[in-house]
């Protein structure tokens, strides 16, 4: 399956990025609070949000009805670890980031990493 991340600037509000991966036909996307280069050496936090189209794996561009935009900073592919009840494990092979990380499935949580 596929994986993408986005950043994600908007008026008003401090830079996010957007860890989406692809499952059946939607990307079930999580809020990050730190860059993705910065994911394996600090502290970074989680949360669930909406599910995104598909069209998301490809797209850069304006959002928001043009008050945001987005750009991808990593993609590639991630296998299905073990998903639980609370938490979503992934192994993630990006360009970027090459790691099995857990992902909360309710409210936002630290994120577990484990480099590989």
């Amino acid at each position: 399956m596929r994986f993408v991340i986005h950043e994600h600037q908007k008026q008003g509000e401090p830079v996010h990025w957007d860890l989406m991966l692809e499952l059946d036909d939607v990307l079930k996307t999580f809020r990050l609070d730190c860059a993705p280069q910065h994911m394996l050496t600090q502290s970074c936090a989680a949360a669930p949000i909406f599910d995104h189209d598909t069209r998301f794996l490809q797209y850069e561009g304006p959002v928001q009805k043009g008050l945001g935009r987005v750009r991808q900073v990593d993609r590639g592919t991630y296998e299905s670890v073990i998903m639980t009840q609370h938490t979503w494990t992934v192994n993630l092979q990006g360009s970027l980031i090459k790691a099995c990380v857990e992902l909360p499935l309710h409210q936002k949580a630290p994120l577990v990493i484990a480099n590989i």
